[in-house]
C-alpha cells in the first residue's frame, strides 16, 4: 500500500527565516575562518546554514580518507551552530556525480564507473546499479548523518540528462549490467548501439519503456539506501530533494511523489529547487513552481539562487540583484531561498554590502515568505510545460536538455506578455510538443474548450491523430515576409491596421483551414505592405474557440524576435482571454516587462506580487482582475520595506462594466528597479 505522509502544521516565515545560506567547505576547515562566518552569520539573523562537503565546484563522490578528514571538521561546525541557536544542514556535493572525467585524487576510487553510449567510461560518474557504489552511498550518507546535521540536501546528479555532451554522457549508463537488466526486462538482446539506437527514436515502445522504468527502480532504489542509512542514524533528519530535470522532467510527476515519500518518512517533505542559476538581474521562473504544485502541500521548498561565477565567470550578482534574485523567490510562494555565497577562492560575496543588505531585509523577507507561502494557491491562465508531465514514456531530448526546454515554457512567456498562470493538464497555449505529453481526454477538453495553438503543436496534433479535429494545418514555410499587419477586429483593436517589422528567419507558415470554420485576424506582408501570407486564425464554429499562430511561440532564437512588441503583446492578451472564454485573472495592460503573479488565500484574500527586473521605476499602471463581484469593495495592502503589512488608500479597486476591476498604482507605491511589490486584497 502506498505511504501516507503525516500532516504538519503550517509554515510560518515570521518565525522562521527563509533566507539560508550554503557555504563551501573550505569556508569552515579553518578555526578563523569559520569564527568569522559565525560572526556574518549572527550579524544578518541567519537561522539555518547548509554546508557543503565538497570544495569549489568539485562534483564527485568523496573518497573515504576525504571523508574521515572533513567529517569531523563538519561534526565540529554543526555543534557550534546549534549553540548559537542555527540550525546547521549539509548539501551533498555528488552521489551519482555530476560528469565525467573530473580531476582530483577521488576519481581514482574503485567504483562502477558510468559507461555512455559510445562505451567511453566516464571516471567520476557512478553506475547506479553497481553493487560497490551502493556499499559507498550507504556509508557516506551514514557517515553525513553522523555529524549532527538536522538536514541534508541530496544534489541533483540522480538523472539521466546533463551527464556530459549529449548524447554521449546523456540518456543513461550502457554498461553490461543494464544491458543484462534490459535483456530481462524486454526479452531481446541488445547490443550498446541498438539500445541507443532505440531509445533515441523519441516514440514509446518496448525498448524505451522498459528503460524509463529500470532508472525510476534503479533510483527509487538508491533514495531508499539513503533513508535508511540517515534515519538509522537520526529518523528527525530531514533529506532534501533537488527536483529540476532529473525527478519531474526524466520520469514524471509520479516519480516525484514517489521519490519525496520515499526519503520523507515521518518527516515534512524538504525541496531545493534550481530556478534562479547564475544570471544576474534576470529571473526564469518554472522548476520550483512545477515542484510545488506536485508536491504534498506541507512540503517546504527552497529556491537556490547561485551567487557565484562558476557557470558565467564574467559576473556575481550585486547585493541589490541577490535582494532581488530572493525576493523574486520568496514572492512566487517559494517559502525560503537557499542562497550560495562564496568559495574558497573568492570573499566578494562576504563584503558587508551583501551582510548589510541581508540585515536590513530580514522583516521583509519574512512578511513576503509567510503572506504568499501560507494557505495560499497560485492563479492565472492554465499552462503545462513538456517538461512536467505525469508519467514519461519515451525520453524526449535528442540533443540538450537545456536548449530543449527553453522552447517550450509557457511560464516564462506569461511574464513576458504581462499574464498571471497556473500549472493545469489542459492548458490555455499548446506550443511545440506540448499535447504530446497530454492525455487523450486533456487533448479533447483543451480543444473544445479553446486554446492558443502554434504551428509547431498543430504538427504535433496532426501526428498524434487529431488533425480533423483540429480542422487546420501548417503547411509550406512563407519564403518572404517582412512584417505582420493586424486586421481590424476586436480582438486587435486598438492595434489594427499596425504593421510590425519582421527579421527574415522569424519561421512563419501558410496555414491550410477548413472553409468558413476560422477567420483571419493578421497577415504578413512585404515592406511594401503587399500580402504575402494569411496570419492568426481564430475559430468561428465548431467546438471551441482555438486560435492558431502560424509560426511558433517560444523564448528561443527568431521566434523570440517576432512576437516581442507591445501589439502582439496586447493581442496574445485578448487572445488568451477569448479562448478561455472569460476573463483572466490577472494581467497588466502596461508595461509588459513586469511579471505578475496571483495567490489565492484560504479565507478569501487575493496577494498580487509584481516582479520589476528592470532598471526603471515604474508607475501609473493598471493591474486588471477577472474576478470583480468577489474583490470589489475590498481594501489594498502593501507589505513595506520594514516588514509591516499597511492599508495604502490611494490604491482603489474600481469596478468595470465586464465585469473586471482595475487597480491602477499610483507614484506613491511605484514599482521599483530590481524590486518587488507585494500586494493583498482582503
Amino acid at each position: 500500500m502506498p505511504q501516507t505522509m503525516p500532516t504538519f502544521p503550517p509554515l510560518n516565515r515570521h518565525k522562521t527565516n527563509p533566507i539560508s545560506l550554503r557555504i563551501w567547505y573550505p569556508r569552515i576547515a579553518d578555526d578563523a575562518s569559520f569564527d568569522r562566518l559565525l560572526g556574518h552569520l549572527q550579524y544578518i539573523h541567519a537561522d539555518r546554514v547548509y554546508f557543503f562537503d565538497n570544495g569549489y565546484m568539485d562534483n564527485y563522490q568523496l573518497a573515504p580518507q576525504t571523508l574521515a578528514e572533513r567529517l569531523p571538521i563538519l561534526k565540529k561546525r554543526i555543534a557550534k551552530l546549534k549553540e548559537h541557536g542555527i540550525v546547521g544542514g549539509i548539501n551533498s556535493g555528488a552521489t551519482i556525480g555530476h560528469g565525467g572525467n573530473f580531476a582530483g585524487a577521488e576519481r581514482l576510487m574503485d567504483l562502477d564507473w558510468w559507461v555512455a553510449n559510445n562505451g567511453d567510461q566516464l571516471v567520476g560518474i557512478a553506475c547506479p546499479l553497481g553493487d560497490k557504489f551502493q556499499q559507498w552511498l550507504t556509508d557516506y550518507y551514514r557517515g553525513l548523518a553522523e555529524t549532527g546535521a538536522e538536514e541534508i540536501f541530496i544534489d541533483d546528479d540522480l538523472r539521466l540528462y546533463n551527464h556530459g555532451a549529449a548524447p554521449v554522457g546523456d540518456w543513461g549508463c550502457f554498461c553490461p549490467r543494464h544491458l543484462a537488466e534490459m535483456k530481462k526486462r524486454t526479452g531481446l538482446t541488445l547490443t550498446r548501439e541498438q539500445l541507443s539506437a532505440e531509445i533515441g527514436k523519441r516514440s514509446p515502445g518496448l525498448v524505451q519503456e522498459a528503460w524509463i522504468s529500470l532508472w525510476k527502480e534503479n533510483f527509487l532504489h538508491l533514495l531508499g539506501i539513503m533513508e535508511k542509512a540517515v534515519h538509522a542514524v537520526n529518523p528527525k533528519l530531514r533529506l532534501g530533494l533537488m527536483p529540476v530535470q532529473n525527478f519531474i522532467r526524466d520520469f514524471g510527476e509520479d516519480f516525484l511523489q514517489d521519490a519525496i515519500r520515499v526519503i520523507s518518512t515521518g518527516n515534512r517533505p524538504l525541496l531545493r529547487t534550481h530556478d534562479y542559476h547564475c544570471q544576474p538581474h534576470e529571473m526564469y521562473p518554472g522548476s520550483g513552481l512545477a515542484a510545488k504544485r506536485t508536491a504534498p502541500p506541507e512540503s517546504e521548498h527552497l529556491a537556490e539562487i547561485e551567487n557565484t561565477p562558476h557557470n558565467h565567470h564574467e559576473y556575481v550578482r550585486s547585493p541589490k540583484t541577490t535582494r532581488y534574485a530572493i525576493l523574486a523567490s520568496l514572492a512566487l510562494g517559494m517559502g525560503g531561498a537557499a542562497v550560495t555565497f562564496g568559495d574558497d577562492q573568492r570573499d566578494m560575496p562576504w563584503e558587508k554590502a551583501y551582510l548589510d543588505m541581508l540585515r536590513d531585509n530580514d522583516p521583509f523577507f519574512r512578511t513576503v515568505a509567510d503572506l504568499v507561502y501560507r494557505d495560499t494557491v497560485l492563479q492565472g491562465i492554465p499552462i503545462r510545460r513538456r517538461a512536467y508531465q505525469r508519467k514519461v514514456r519515451y525520453i524526449d531530448s535528442i540533443e540538450n536538455i537545456w536548449n530543449d526546454s527553453i522552447h517550450e515554457q509557457p511560464d516564462s512567456l506569461a511574464g513576458i506578455f504581462g499574464v498571471a498562470y497556473q500549472f493545469d493538464p489542459c492548458p490555455v497555449w499548446l506550443l511545440g510538443e506540448i499535447p504530446a505529453t497530454m492525455a487523450p481526454e486533456e487533448i479533447e477538453f483543451t480543444l473544445k474548450r479553446g486554446a492558443v495553438i502554434d504551428s509547431t503543436a498543430v504538427k504535433c496534433l496532426h501526428r498524434l491523430g487529431y488533425g480533423s479535429r483540429l480542422g487546420v494545418k501548417a503547411g509550406q514555410k512563407v519564403p518572404y515576409h517582412r512584417g505582420h499587419r493586424f486586421l481590424p477586429h476586436d480582438l486587435t483593436a486598438p492595434y489594427g491596421g499596425d504593421i510590425n517589422a519582421l527579421r527574415v528567419n522569424f519561421e512563419v507558415f501558410h496555414l491550410e483551414a477548413e472553409k468558413g470554420c476560422f477567420e483571419e485576424v493578421s497577415e504578413f506582408v512585404s515592406w511594401a505592405g503587399n500580402r504575402v501570407a494569411g496570419g492568426i486564425l481564430v475559430q468561428n464554429s465548431r467546438d471551441g474557440r482555438n486560435v492558431i499562430l502560424p509560426h511558433a511561440l517560444s523564448m528561443s532564437g527568431f521566434a523570440f524576435t517576432g512576437i516581442v512588441n507591445t501589439q502582439y503583446r496586447h493581442l496574445m492578451r485578448r487572445l488568451l482571454a477569448h479562448s478561455l472564454g472569460q476573463p483572466m485573472k490577472l494581467h497588466l495592460e502596461a508595461p509588459s516587462r513586469i511579471w505578475p503573479y496571483y495567490h489565492e488565500r484560504a479565507d478569501g484574500a487575493a496577494i498580487i506580487t509584481l516582479l520589476n527586473a528592470y532598471y526603471d521605476d515604474i508607475s501609473d499602471f493598471a493591474i486588471v482582475l477577472g474576478e470583480g463581484e468577489r474583490l470589489s469593495g475590498k481594501k489594498v495592502y502593501r507589505v513595506m520595506p520594514d516588514g509591516r503589512l499597511e492599508h495604502r488608500p490611494t490604491l482603489q479597486l474600481h469596478r468595470e462594466q465586464n465585469g473586471t476591476v482595475r487597480l491602477r498604482i499610483d507614484k506613491a507605491n511605484a514599482l521599483m528597479n530590481c524590486d518587488v511589490l507585494v500586494l493583498m486584497i482582503a
